[in-house]
């Protein structure tokens, strides 16, 4: 039985999530955008095998806002 490893990603903002996926080694693809609300959460997830066939690991990137530089800086 051969097991079959698919990588998410979420980009996780105010408003929305959009998610990508990947089965291996093969081409990331787009699996769409919805709503950063609960219940849009759920369908996702329900489109994806429900939640007993899950397994994961949430690694949070965050990100630092650029500074911006003055006039005479190089």
């Amino acid at each position: 039985m051969s097991k079959n490893t698919r990588y998410l990603g979420l980009d996780v903002h105010a408003e929305t999530i959009t998610a990508a996926i990947a089965e291996g080694r093969q081409k990331i693809r787009s699996i769409g955008q919805f709503p950063n609300r609960p219940e849009a959460v759920r369908r996702f997830i329900e489109k994806l095998g429900g939640p007993k066939g899950l397994k994961g690991r949430i690694r949070h990137a965050r990100l630092r806002a650029r500074q911006p530089q003055s006039a005479g800086s190089v």
